[in-house]
């Protein structure tokens, strides 16, 4: 009789195959497993991440920059956070709101401005889920910045009161924001603090000449520190009278002084320099302890560029609050401007 040999698994074999496979299927299954875990914790990890740069990064932008380039400009007759206020977010309490309001000249060396706000406050957008996020609301419309905001308390503005004057540090803004996400098997969360300086700001001054009558509106800083002054360049086109008047909250030893050319080198800014060290003669001059001063030239002035010097001349630690300053410029028996 012919044998037939049988193939196969006998019951040994099949005992030991599934041995090895017991040992080798859970480590292959707590690596495809753990991949997906470290998968979902790093998206989480990118999703926080993104939070806090994108709300950085344009809050960055909108306090140095400002719509189309213009930068904060705070209030000649209002405390330095004129431009910068926070509040709360409608729907929620505490500091997690700010609008950033921004003054955009019409035109080179205008007095009057077209006022501009920036809001950045939080907003349930969707119910269904636990976040809340931290939207931007500009005149385009809306942008959200931070999407994964567990919390109101998450989110807190905050300014320091720092003066606004020459040679001090400006003005400030604080953002404390935490993101958090829940990632494969834990929460992922993130917090930042922020702190961006609110710029001074100095007014654009006409690259032509300008003809008479024209006043402008100068932006001297709202506090003023001792033996510190601003200044502000002009261009007139024709021979006529310069007038400058400078008006404080407090008595001062103030001084205003018209300059031709640009004896500073820039067009306008701080200055820590008194009458006495800057480069060049003034023309006319005025000093007096008064909270009301004006200062004025020959009304055959010819055209050209001038610089008119506001200086606080007080001792140290007397600061001056400017309610307005202005510059005038008139032609021959034109009225002079106030």
């Amino acid at each position: 009789m012919k044998m037939h040999r049988q193939s196969g698994l006998t019951t040994l074999e099949l005992v030991i195959a599934l041995a090895v496979a017991g040992l080798i299927l859970p480590v292959i299954g707590s690596f495809f497993f753990q991949g997906i875990f470290m998968s979902g914790q790093r998206q989480a990890n990118l999703a926080v991440y993104g939070d806090l740069s994108t709300v950085s990064e344009w809050l960055s932008q909108d306090l140095t920059m400002g719509p189309s380039g213009n930068n904060l400009s705070p209030s000649g007759s209002a405390p330095p956070y004129a431009s910068v206020t926070i509040g709360s977010s409608s729907g929620f309490s505490g500091n997690n709101s700010i609008n950033i309001t921004y003054n955009l000249w019409s035109a080179a060396g205008a007095i009057t401005t077209t006022r501009r706000t920036i809001t950045y406050a939080l907003e349930d957008l969707d119910p269904a889920t636990p976040e809340i996020q931290l939207v931007r609301t500009d005149e385009d419309g809306k942008q959200v910045l931070a999407r994964y905001v567990a919390n109101p308390s998450h989110v807190v503005f905050s300014g320091s009161t720092v003066s606004d004057r020459a040679g001090g540090v400006s003005p400030g803004l604080t953002l404390d924001i935490t993101s958090t996400v829940q990632g494969a098997r834990e929460e992922v969360s993130g917090s930042a603090s922020y702190t961006f300086a609110l710029p001074r700001t100095f007014q654009q001054v006409s690259p032509s000449p300008y003809p008479a009558p024209a006043t402008w509106g100068v932006q001297v800083p709202y506090f003023l520190a001792a033996r510190s002054g601003y200044w502000q360049v002009i261009n007139t086109s024709d021979t006529g009278n310069i007038s400058a008047r400078w008006t404080t909250g407090n008595v001062a030893n103030l001084q205003l002084y018209i300059f031709e050319g640009q004896p500073f080198g820039t067009p306008s800014g701080d200055s820590t320099s008194a009458i006495n060290r800057v480069p060049g003669t003034a023309i006319v001059g005025n000093s007096a302890t008064t909270n009301d001063l004006t200062v004025s030239t020959l009304e055959s002035q010819p055209a050209g560029t001038y610089t008119v010097y506001f200086f606080n001349n007080s001792t140290a630690g007397n600061y001056v609050t400017t309610t307005s300053a202005s510059v005038t410029y008139a032609s021959p028996g034109g009225e002079l401007g106030q």
